[in-house]
């Protein structure tokens, strides 16, 4: 809906002029030429707006024609009677036709046997980063497939890719700051906080503007004049601008910002912002209805130990959320610690959702789950948890001693291919009976005193992940999602953790199992929170941006990275070239480090970190990053 005194009579006068003259302009012509004659950019319904309160509004529809409305075409009446007697005269004249037999059908036993096999799903249909594309037919498993075939659709989806990116850009790097930005919270912080202190109406681009304004602090950018001339830098679409604001745009939101009052109330509003959204969550803990509990950190890579890494609260308790509490998302957990201990199978009962146990005891279903902060105190708890069956994944490793016992079946293979992280994949999807029944016959279903059975025929499925199609395995997925093909498995699963066990939280988890449970890194202090109280409200950009930069080093860079001043973190992370394109399915960031690069393989261990973080923009796509050598 237009607003209308927003704008200076002069500029309401010359639409009123405009229009009088030529009552044939439309509100878009009329705003194209208030942009070009007073330099302002205005909508077409606030000049709508105008004209419509000087009752000089077109009206709606086409204009009304002076010739007389053509005629509908009728039969005459008894014309139409002459012809439905006729139409009669001439059916009962014919001879009823023979009874026709339609010749029988031959079934395809191949067509079958493709319906029959479990999780085959749609092959032609292959998930990519815009729309479905019809991929190239290949053979059902039980003939076999096409290597070559599938050789040439990689190569078709990488080419269609690389021409994809984006324009490339400067200060790419800035990514890790916007990733810091998106994992901390879902919602604007600074520009929820201002608007309360603003009176006057702003547009919704006012808040990734408070985002974009401590990033191009922190790269010394510290006036607002200064900002529209970095047209080509990455900031301004990675906070959603298809291009740069004007200076007038920048000055006239700086002086709206600089009108703040600063007052004590809003110094104390942003204290406690800061202080919540850098709150960190450690692990979670699951109390069962039978009594047994079930730890796993926050970041929900390792089942059975909370010593994984922690997350930031406010993604903590989404993940929490979505993927344990209402289960909108199957749990993917990247492994457990050492052998699948009692508590993963606990763990698997309460998933199923089993009403009770053995002689009527009760069953295990998630009573409530507490979070735990890093200094092991409660920060929330979470008892109301809906009766259901939910799903799981879990990473089975080859450090495992389960893990021979779920890849052996490996005899039908189907090729897989991930556009996102452009990884190639061979899968196999192993049969629930008899993984069931070997793990049975070792014990490894049947649980502790008290606790509850698996149901019989539980749907519990392993999915084995190939190098090639005659390579050995390089995992296996235990998973009760009973209805998703074999190729979402691993699809999901290799977007939740697209460096399977050779990230970060892979070597994690991995010591955590060599070491008993023992952290691997200890957390650093929390972030501090200087008093500015009584000075300019434009300084919380300044101290928000020095908070996102030192998040970045504790999280994402480390290494020798984390000891880095911010002018040597500009030079060699944050002043990156790069492509930036948003993707239907994921957001797809692009880094180009020059050819001599000495910190080339600390920056791909940064790539690595964030891809696992679990990051998502606000329209709730993946960010991943990659790495262009």
């Amino acid at each position: 809906m237009g607003v209308v005194y927003k704008f200076r009579k002069e500029v309401i006068d010359f639409v009123l002029q405009q229009k009088r003259t030529d009552h044939d302009l439309g509100c878009r012509q009329l705003a194209a030429l208030i942009s070009e004659k007073f330099k302002i950019q205005v909508s077409k319904s606030s000049v709508n707006a105008i004209i419509k309160s000087a009752n000089l509004s077109n009206a709606v529809g086409r204009p009304p024609s002076d010739e007389a409305p053509a005629k509908k075409f009728q039969i005459p009446s008894q014309k139409k009677q002459q012809l439905l007697n006729e139409v009669q005269k001439i059916k009962l004249e014919q001879k009823p036709l023979p009874p026709k037999v339609l010749p029988q059908v031959r079934k395809d036993p191949m067509m079958s046997l493709s319906r029959d096999i479990p999780g085959q799903g749609h092959p032609g249909l292959i998930p990519g980063l815009g729309q479905p594309k019809r991929a190239p037919v290949v053979e059902p498993r039980a003939r076999g497939f096409s290597q070559a075939t599938f050789s040439r659709h990689v190569e078709a989806l990488r080419a269609s890719r690389a021409q994809s990116k984006g324009v490339l850009r400067e200060g790419m790097g800035c990514v890790f700051l916007k990733a810091a930005q998106w994992q901390l919270s879902r919602t604007p912080v600074l520009g929820a906080l201002l608007r309360k202190h603003i009176p006057d109406p702003l547009p919704g681009q006012f808040d990734a503007f408070c985002d974009m304004v401590p990033c191009f602090n922190l790269l010394g950018v510290c006036e607002f004049s200064q900002m529209g001339r970095l047209t080509n830098h990455a900031l301004w679409q990675l906070n959603g601008f298809e291009r740069p604001l004007t200076d007038l745009g920048i000055s006239g939101w700086g002086n709206m910002i600089q009108t703040v009052a600063p007052s004590v109330r809003f110094f104390l509003e942003y204290e406690k912002e800061k202080r919540q959204v850098f709150m960190e969550a450690k692990y979670f803990e699951f109390y069962l209805e039978n009594g047994t509990r079930v730890m796993t950190d926050a970041c929900l890579a390792s089942l059975g130990d909370g010593a994984g890494f922690p997350a930031c609260a406010e993604q903590a308790m989404t993940m929490l959320s979505r993927c344990v509490i209402s289960n909108n998302q199957p749990a993917i957990f990247l492994s457990s610690a050492g052998r699948l201990s009692g508590a993963v199978f606990d763990m698997a009962a309460a998933f199923e959702g089993l009403p009770a146990g053995r002689q009527g005891k009760e069953g295990g279903q998630i009573k409530k789950a507490v979070v735990f902060d890093g200094a092991g105190e409660r920060i929330a708890e979470f008892s109301s948890f809906p009766h259901k069956k939910r799903f799981f994944m879990l990473g089975v490793w080859p450090g495992q001693e389960e893990f021979l016992l779920l890849s052996k079946n490996t005899k039908t293979v189907e090729p897989f291919y991930d556009e996102v992280t452009d990884k190639v994949f061979y899968v196999a999807a192993g049969p629930a009976n008899i993984f069931e029944k070997e793990l049975e016959s070792k014990g490894a279903l049947l649980p502790r005193k008290g606790a509850p059975l698996l149901r019989k025929g539980a749907p519990l499925r392993s999915v084995t992940i190939l190098a090639s199609p005659e390579g050995a395995a390089v995992m296996v997925i235990l998973t009760n999602c009973a209805d998703k093909a074999p190729t979402d498995i691993v699809r999901a699963f290799l977007r939740r953790w697209p460096n399977l066990d050779a990230g970060p939280a892979g070597r994690a988890v991995n010591a955590i199992a060599e070491t008993g449970g023992e952290r691997i890194r200890s957390p650093q202090d929390e972030q501090s929170v200087p008093c500015l109280s009584g000075q300019s409200p434009s300084l919380v950009f300044q101290d928000w941006g020095g908070a996102l930069n030192h998040y970045c080093q504790k999280h994402f860079l480390g290494g020798e990275f984390s000891r880095f001043d911010i002018t040597q973190l500009i030079s060699t992370v944050y002043s990156l070239n790069g492509y930036c394109a948003a993707h239907e399915q994921v957001f797809l960031v692009s880094l180009c480090p020059p050819p001599v690069y000495s910190s080339f393989n600390i920056l791909r261990q940064i790539v690595q970190r964030v891809n696992e973080a679990g990051i998502t923009d606000p329209m709730g796509r993946p960010l991943f990053i990659t790495i262009v050598k």
